[in-house]
């Protein structure tokens, strides 16, 4: 006996719906509702196919993230052999790449990240190009992270503050660790389906001043990709 048009529509229809939350777990939140160990796991399963991913191109990180961080730091004076840059949620190293080529930053980068096995591809990356003396990479959480309280002239969390299980947190420390006068560089994501990351993804204007309550100050915006704003800030000179 086949099975009847009413049947075959409910079971089209839970396929149908199976498909989209599947959708939604894996490629639109990477794991964010389902905890910080689901989403670790997704990045180390990926972690070899991040950068295609991604389509990471160094010598467009090296212009969008690299220049201005540098060029900011060298105009407060702080790009010198003393600086030091914290960079969450490193990944395949990307941001501690983009600022090391800059011939103007004679600093040292400290990248974090709870995904070993981005961490190790991170750390192959670095010794081809002759940049791991310069790099210290730790397989750490964003929250609480391990330094002494302003501890670096400028901290980075690129395309991952909307993944961790608690943003605000993650915020309180970036500014715990960051020296007065010291530049924050974030992300936010902006693209359509951040309508579907509710509890995650913010507006524009509430962004900002989520920032502000937790004490960052001159937010300037910047276009980045179809997914993400750039947002720099810094914490406040204490007289």
């Amino acid at each position: 006996m086949s099975p009847s048009p009413a049947l075959l529509a409910t079971l089209g229809a839970i396929l149908a719906l199976l498909g989209f939350g599947a959708w939604w777990l894996l490629h639109v939140t990477e794991g964010a509702y389902v905890g910080p160990r689901f989403v670790v796991w997704l990045y180390d399963l990926s972690a070899a196919r991040y950068d295609r991913i991604k389509d990471l191109r160094e010598s467009e990180e090296a212009i969008d993230l690299g220049v201005p961080l540098a060029e900011l730091l060298l105009a407060d004076g702080m790009a010198g052999p003393d600086a030091r840059v914290l960079d969450v949620a490193t990944g395949t190293g990307r941001l501690p790449i983009a600022l090391l080529s800059m011939p103007m930053f004679d600093g040292k980068v400290v990248g974090v990240d709870l995904s070993a096995r981005m961490l190790e591809l991170a750390r192959a990356k670095l010794v081809v190009a002759e940049m791991a003396d310069r790099v210290t990479l730790l397989h750490h959480p964003a929250t609480p992270l391990p330094f002494d309280g302003r501890s670096f002239h400028a901290v980075c969390l690129l395309e991952a503050l909307e993944f961790l299980p608690d943003s605000d947190a993650c915020l309180a420390e970036l500014y715990r660790v960051l020296v007065p006068g010291g530049h924050l560089l974030i992300t936010q994501r902006i693209d359509r389906q951040a309508r579907l990351m509710p509890g995650k993804a913010e507006s524009r204007e509430a962004f900002i001043r989520r920032l502000e309550k937790h004490g960052f100050v001159d937010m300037v915006r910047r276009p980045w990709t179809t997914l993400y704003d750039q947002v720099w800030a810094c914490r406040p000179n204490e007289r």
